[in-house]
């Protein structure tokens, strides 16, 4: 029997070791960096699985009250591939239940602190900054609604659609005065040359309109002068 003053420092000896250990797997499963996607500050890389994959938590600002920038939380992060290269990427959506997991982890919400508050200094350099937890789980999670759409962004402003329609009118003076030949339908100048027996000039109509098209409708003018045709060109009028 061995006595006890010999086994206290070996139980002593084996739960340090233990200790670190489990230390070492958690620091080894885990690696957290900012990746950003459009400006610093704006993303963290949390690789949580084996090859690299894990989740890209993707950052925002929320300066809807005045003097003050929080951070704003997406609780759908992007999956995160290639997580231990030299090159991470996300792509699609990893799981909600994965958000809640890695935001637990002490060096995960310590880095998310961090990086919020730089790119609210980045944002908004004269609010002061206010930590908000990120949730962690489901009922915790806000819906942003985004604002309705409204007639004014449905439909074109009347005012501008007369101005273009003013700015219209002397380009079609000045091609009228250039010896624009009016027709009434494109049809109609089909039918005169067929019934002169000039089938063959109609062939070469669209050619012509395709090189000689201007923003007009329902016309035709002489435009392509020296384009090697003995024949007048043709091209669409609008009036």
């Amino acid at each position: 029997m061995v006595p006890l003053r010999l086994l206290r420092p070996l139980t002593t000896a084996g739960l340090t070791l233990a200790l670190v250990s489990c230390q070492t797997n958690i620091s080894q499963g885990m690696k957290v960096y900012p990746l950003s996607r459009t400006q610093p500050h704006d993303g963290l890389a949390v690789v949580n699985q084996p090859d690299g994959y894990g989740v890209h938590i993707w950052l925002d600002t929320d300066t809807r009250q005045a003097g003050v920038c929080q951070p704003l939380w997406n609780a759908d992060p992007a999956r995160l591939f290639n997580g231990n290269g030299s090159a991470p990427f996300s792509s699609g959506l990893a799981s909600r239940e994965e958000f809640f997991e890695v935001v637990r982890n002490g060096e995960v919400a310590r880095q998310l602190r961090h990086e919020t508050e730089a790119l609210c200094k980045t944002r908004a350099p004269k609010a002061s900054f206010q930590w908000r937890e990120p949730p962690k789980q489901a009922d915790q999670v806000v819906i942003e609604e985004l604002p309705a759409l409204g007639a004014r962004d449905l439909w074109p402003d009347p005012s501008q659609l007369r101005s273009d329609e003013q700015q219209m009118q002397p380009l079609a003076a000045a091609l009228q005065a250039a010896r624009a030949i009016a027709v009434e339908h494109p049809s109609q100048l089909i039918g005169d040359l067929a019934a002169r027996g000039l089938q063959h000039h109609i062939a070469e109509l669209l050619p012509h309109i395709a090189k000689c098209a201007g923003p007009v409708a329902a016309g035709v003018a002489r435009c392509c002068r020296g384009s090697g045709h003995d024949r007048p060109a043709v091209a669409p009028i609008i009036s």
